[in-house]
């Protein structure tokens, strides 16, 4: 389990790198392949939106297995990252190898929770799911930093091709994983159609629900931030990247903590807390925030509290329909990226009319509904047929 954690932890944080690399270095990307800020901003959208597609995958892993599909996921987001650096002034050939690249992440990382979740006992899931989450964080902090050294030694081309090269070996190393434990799956009814989750279906619909939620409030923040913080306070790039690093240490915080406490705590309850911490920073968010400091703190707090309750939500999805697990992973997945996608839309717009007040109380609407949700509607885990 050791292994397995740590060989999926070092994959994982080189692949979220190759996400997360446009974001503080889109403009030195642009230069490099010839294009526009608005043409690269195009084809990350259309990147994020082929997360949609990732239930599809899901659905085919609970019938054949995992290895292959998360090996093809990873081989997908190798040829993208190296071939991305040939697209220079082609927007066409940039298209698809941006979908490419999509269609990877779609089949890997979903798949990947699903398929980590299923070999941990009941007793360690936040742990073990806690300790995969610290990729997210780690590639923001350790993996940007590395690449922006490359950047500078070498070329923007240089840190695609060394992610490209690790990913391909990762391919080969997950094709040659064990398979995830089959048993559950051998005395299941068959489903009537695609969105029939079982008996638990209830529960199931309105944990991946709350995750729409939960990304909505949380990418409302995250996006808005950058912008409050310049116009209000008068950072600079490099004192933003400094705010970045500290929100990356709140990830990793968050993640630490479902890992130390979120399997004492239950995970549903680790869900109930969560929201409701969260919503309250949510409010205080624009009380406190009048001055520089203050402002800093409880974006952390906010931040932490977030990562701390997206992380819980993988645990407690990851047992919410066990012989469909693959399709339950991905189906939190696909909410994420809707809710990411609506965020990238609302954000900006609300707090460039109406001001960081205006922003947080969709956001904060949204945690609380999540709240009630979790209290009434959602339960523990399925019951083992």
């Amino acid at each position: 389990m050791k292994r397995l954690l740590g060989t999926s932890l070092l994959i994982r944080l080189v692949n979220d790198t190759g996400v997360q690399i446009f974001f503080p270095f889109l403009a030195v990307i642009a230069a490099g392949t010839g294009f526009t800020l608005t043409q690269m901003g195009i084809l990350l959208t259309i990147r994020s939106l082929l997360g949609l597609s990732s239930p599809i995958f899901g659905n085919i892993a609970d019938n054949i297995g995992f290895r292959k599909l998360m090996a093809l996921g990873l081989t997908l987001s190798a040829i993208a990252s190296i071939s991305f650096t040939f697209v220079r002034e082609s927007f066409g050939a940039a298209i698809v190898v941006i979908v490419i690249s999509g269609m990877g992440l779609a089949l890997f990382t979903p798949l990947l929770q699903a398929y980590v979740s299923a070999q941990l006992p009941w007793d360690k899931r936040s742990r073990g799911m806690g300790i995969l989450e610290y990729a997210w964080a780690l590639s923001g902090i350790i993996g940007l930093a590395a690449a922006g050294w490359l950047i500078d030694a070498f070329d923007w081309r240089m840190p695609f091709w060394i992610i490209g090269g690790i990913l391909f070996v990762g391919a080969f190393v997950f094709i040659n994983m064990p398979e995830m434990p089959r048993a559950e799956v051998k005395v299941t009814t068959p489903r009537a159609n695609f969105f029939d989750l079982g008996p638990n279906a209830r529960s199931a619909w309105t944990v991946i629900t709350c995750k729409f939620l939960m990304m909505f409030a949380a990418l409302q923040i995250y996006i808005a931030h950058g912008a409050w913080l310049g116009a209000e306070y008068g950072l600079t790039a490099t004192q933003l990247g400094q705010v970045a690093l500290m929100l990356g240490i709140a990830d990793i915080i968050g993640s630490g903590i479902v890992s130390l406490l979120g399997d004492r705590m239950g995970k549903r309850n680790s869900m109930i807390y969560g929201m409701a911490l969260c919503g309250i920073a949510l409010i205080l968010l624009p009380i406190i925030g009048v001055r520089l400091v203050p402002a800093l703190v409880i974006l952390f707090i906010v931040r932490n509290l977030f990562e701390f309750s997206i992380v819980s939500n993988l645990s407690l999805a990851s047992e919410q329909v066990p012989d469909q697990r693959g399709k339950m992973m991905t189906l939190v997945a696909a909410m994420s990226t809707g809710g990411t996608a609506v965020a990238g839309i609302t954000g900006p717009w609300l707090y460039q009319n109406y001001g960081v007040g205006a922003l947080v109380i969709p956001s904060a609407v949204a945690v609380f509904l999540a709240f009630f949700l979790y209290l009434l509607v959602v339960n523990e885990r399925a019951e083992h047929i």
